[in-house]
């Protein structure tokens, strides 16, 4: 018997051991160095890189990352900050890095400027390699914690601060691409040879970036990658960039042996057949006839006119949609008639203004009659979607038709609109188009 133990004892155990694999694997820390150095003591100050810093370090923190913060840091604090950052990084961790400031590249080499980083003459190389922080070191570094991911974001392709007389030392513009080590990635705000913009132009009141304000919202969106989350930076701010006639395209470098999203996408919910509130699933109607006897319904469609639909198409891709409504209508007919609602309070907190747009006996924005996409079957179902997407549109609106806003920022306003239109329609849960639209709606409050 003692025997037979041995090999039993040997199966139970690694039996136990696949069983916490997952636990392990979810128990890795995330850690973060978070730099944004302005105040440079002999080269041109900055204006938003510390506040990119500011923004980024309580992103990352929402998002359960320990951060080590280092604001206009000269070459010690940057050292030391970059030391106490990669003793907290344990094996099998994510660690990630954020410099905002002055960068410059030299003979292929990418270096961080401290804030006392003296000025240099032409042919003085050497002198600044030798009182600047390279890159190369910072990701050698990352990689010698052994972390299972290391994250590098630089917002720092800006003009070379010893630009003189026509001649600079290093490149001109921008930082150079780099090989990332295994298991790496490297995001940078524009391509080789491009500039980043602080700003759009000099009535732009956003206290971040152009490239920092669009990553941050989309570093927090569920089931975004990393490598899904640089393509919609690329898009966002190319085309932002674009309507101040500026040439901006960020760039990223990966060797990631696994994707890594910030959000992870939430679990998918089990929609009973049955179950008439649920929006139709299939992409869009089986016959051209059902499509078009459903937008012949119009805006306030009666019971009896569902009622001819469903017996028309009861089955369609329509129909669970339908169900929803028509009980709804019923129901409504055999309530007593509902208080007066009350008037909207006087106040901008969100959760008020959601509640009193909700009171309201109304759709969406859009018409319902007319929706084809799961995120708008989504929104029409709901109350509470129905009532942000009205609350948004009237923001939206009155900026697009007040005066507070220059012709450039309603630009903006507009490519940042339809970008966002785009992200909410990949959308397929409740959850995600309510997360989507809150945040549209909180930098709308931002203008």
């Amino acid at each position: 018997m003692e025997r037979a133990s041995v090999p039993l004892m040997k199966r139970l155990a690694a039996i136990l051991f696949a069983c916490l694999l997952p636990a392990l694997a979810m128990a890795e820390a995330r850690v973060a160095l978070v730099i944004g150095n302005d105040d440079y003591d002999a080269v041109p100050k900055l204006e938003k890189a510390a506040n990119d810093a500011r923004a980024m370090a309580a992103t990352l923190r929402a998002l359960d990352f320990q951060v080590i913060e280092a604001l206009n840091a000269s070459r010690r604090d940057m050292n030391r900050a970059l030391a106490d950052f990669t003793g907290r990084v344990a094996p099998g961790d994510v660690a990630m890095v954020f410099y905002a400031g002055h960068a410059i590249e030299i003979e292929g080499q990418n270096y961080l400027l401290p804030t006392d980083i003296p000025d240099a003459q032409p042919g003085q190389e050497g002198f600044v390699r030798a009182e600047a922080i390279s890159l190369n070191s910072v990701l050698q570094r990352m990689n010698a914690t052994r972390a299972r991911l290391t994250i590098t974001v630089l917002d720092s392709c800006r003009d070379n601060p010893f630009g003189s007389a026509g001649r600079s030392v290093g490149g001109t513009r921008g930082l150079s691409r780099v090989e990332p080590p295994q298991g790496s990635f490297i995001l940078y705000s524009a391509a080789a040879g491009q500039t980043a913009l602080d700003r759009l132009n000099d009535d732009d009141p956003h206290p971040n970036s152009v490239f920092t304000r669009t990553l941050l919202p989309l570093m927090k969106t569920p089931g975004l990658n990393l490598v899904q989350m640089a393509q919609r930076v690329r898009g966002e701010v190319e085309d932002l960039a674009q309507t101040v006639r500026h040439k901006q395209r960020p760039a990223y470098s990966d060797d990631l042996d696994d994707p890594f999203t910030f959000v992870a996408a939430p679990k998918p919910t089990q929609v009973s057949m049955n179950d008439p509130a649920q929006p139709p699933r299939q992409a869009a109607p089986q016959s051209n006839m059902e499509k078009e006897l459903w937008s012949a319904l119009g805006r306030n469609p009666s019971a009896a006119d569902y009622e001819a639909f469903l017996q028309s198409f009861p089955n369609g891709v329509f129909a669970p949609l339908a169900r929803a409504r028509l009980n709804a209508l019923r129901q409504a007919e055999t309530k007593p008639e509902p208080p007066a609602p009350e008037p909207e309070p006087a106040t901008d907190d969100l959760e008020a203004r959601i509640a009193a747009f909700k009171r309201e006996a109304r759709g969406p924005s859009f018409d319902c009659g007319k929706a084809t996409r799961t995120d708008e079957f989504l929104i029409c179902a709901s109350p509470r979607l129905s009532a942000l997407d009205r609350l948004l549109t009237e923001d939206y609106g009155k900026l697009r038709r007040g005066d507070r806003l220059s012709a450039d920022q309603k630009r903006e306003l507009k490519a940042r609109q339809r970008l966002w239109l785009k992200d909410r329609q990949s959308c397929s849960v409740e959850l995600c188009v309510e997360a989507a639209t809150v945040r549209r709606i909180r930098e709308l409050q931002a203008y």
